[in-house]
């Protein structure tokens, strides 16, 4: 069954997600009705708990950059002293499901719900 999922739902949650401009959630709210398939989870309940989580992941990812620049902080230094850190190759990827806790969120619903691989009933 098709279930249907509009920005006020996700913003329900995650009212930061308001500035994300038109354009933006429309491609969010394809993608997550085309990518979260019905026929993968147990129930529309469930499926679209889980819509909302992915939306708010890609909601996310779409917000405005602003601050002190984008991306991660690979070193700082002040005077003479300097500090680097270690970045995994995934870490930059903002399309990782890793990379907001909506998208974590999401991947323990998955786990919960979803068959895994190697997996036997």
């Amino acid at each position: 069954m098709a279930i249907t999922l509009t920005w006020d739902e996700v913003i329900a949650m995650a009212p930061e997600l308001a500035v994300v401009d038109t354009i933006a959630q429309e491609e969010v709210l394809t993608r997550v009705l085309y990518e979260v398939e019905a026929a993968a989870w147990p129930d529309d309940t469930i499926r679209k708990t889980a819509a909302k989580l992915y939306a708010r992941h890609l909601g996310t990812t779409a917000l405005p950059k602003s601050g002190m620049g984008n991306g991660l902080v690979r070193s700082i230094s002040a005077g003479g002293v300097s500090k680097s850190f270690a970045i995994s190759e995934d870490s930059g990827n903002t399309n990782t499901l890793h990379a907001t806790k909506y998208g974590l969120d999401y991947l323990v619903m998955c786990r919960a719900y979803l068959p895994q691989p190697g997996f036997v009933l």
